[in-house]
């Protein structure tokens, strides 16, 4: 064998070489990100099921076939941080439907949530959801539920147009009224209470509707009050969305109360991550 057949075949063996070494480290590459992967799910199981004690109470059982979910986690300053459309899970939402006031027809315009029904009027209030019918309707609001469709889920929102109340208490018997209602049109779906969702600084200042953070606070106590006297959930979007100081972003709606395509999106993705 002369002298370049010698080469020739030393470079066959180094390609050879290196090729093994490649398919070598590839092979201990695949099997540590492997490892990698099964030792996150292990932790996240771990963890998963050390926070699901009674004290967490994710679930409570009130119907046979029925469970109202609760908050799992403590509700901070804008806690879902910057979102958009493309963050709302629409599997969370499927079959949804939602009833309420001009903040719910506010979110029907930029349609988040992909084949969901919005029952809603601008300045309804929860009597007036018993008797009126929308707009373009020919039943009350909540009549509106008895339909062919059969929701998973029904997000009610109610509270804003009845700030100035001084009876408290016909707040409390109407809402429950429209729950039990509700019940009756669509007994397998889930029930869940959106709080009233905090205004800006500029919009208290206005003073419209006797709207203010100390009342808003008052009316969702109510709310929570109204959740679980009739066994459903009642969802904190005021402690999700407010600011340090209690208050809507001056960036998050023009008038200070009703909500940009974002902060519709944050409401939606704060409900999907807090209450599953």
């Amino acid at each position: 064998m002369n002298a370049s057949s010698r080469k020739r075949v030393r470079d066959m063996q180094r390609n050879t070489h290196r090729k093994r070494r490649r398919q070598y480290l590839m092979r201990r590459a695949a099997v540590l990100i492997i490892g990698i992967i099964i030792l996150v799910l292990i932790i996240a199981g771990i963890r998963s099921c050390g926070g699901n004690n009674a004290a967490d109470g994710p679930v409570v059982t009130v119907l046979p076939g029925v469970v109202v979910p609760q908050s799992t986690k403590v509700p901070t300053a804008n806690a879902v941080g910057n979102v958009t459309a493309a963050d709302v899970n629409q599997s969370y939402f499927a079959n949804s439907c939602f009833v309420g006031n001009s903040m719910i027809e506010g979110m029907e315009i930029y349609e988040l949530v992909d084949g969901a029904d919005y029952f809603a009027k601008i300045g309804l209030n929860v009597t007036d959801a018993l008797t009126d019918a929308m707009d373009n309707g020919t039943v009350p609001v909540i009549d509106e539920l008895n339909n062919d469709r059969q929701y998973r889920k029904i997000f009610m929102m109610f509270g804003e147009n009845e700030l100035s109340w001084s009876n408290t208490e016909k707040f409390k018997d109407d809402y429950s009224a429209i729950i039990q209602k509700a019940k009756q049109y669509q007994p397998s779906a889930q029930i869940y209470l959106l709080s009233i969702t905090p205004i800006s600084e500029t919009a208290e200042a206005e003073g419209e509707n006797g709207a203010s953070k100390e009342k808003i606070l008052e009316f969702n106590g109510y709310i929570k009050e109204v959740a679980e006297e009739n066994s459903v959930a009642y969802v904190d979007l005021y402690g999700g969305l407010a600011n340090e100081n209690g208050y809507l972003p001056e960036n998050a709606a023009t008038d200070g109360i009703h909500f940009s395509e974002d902060y519709y999106a944050k409401c939606l993705v704060y409900i999907q991550v807090n209450y599953d």
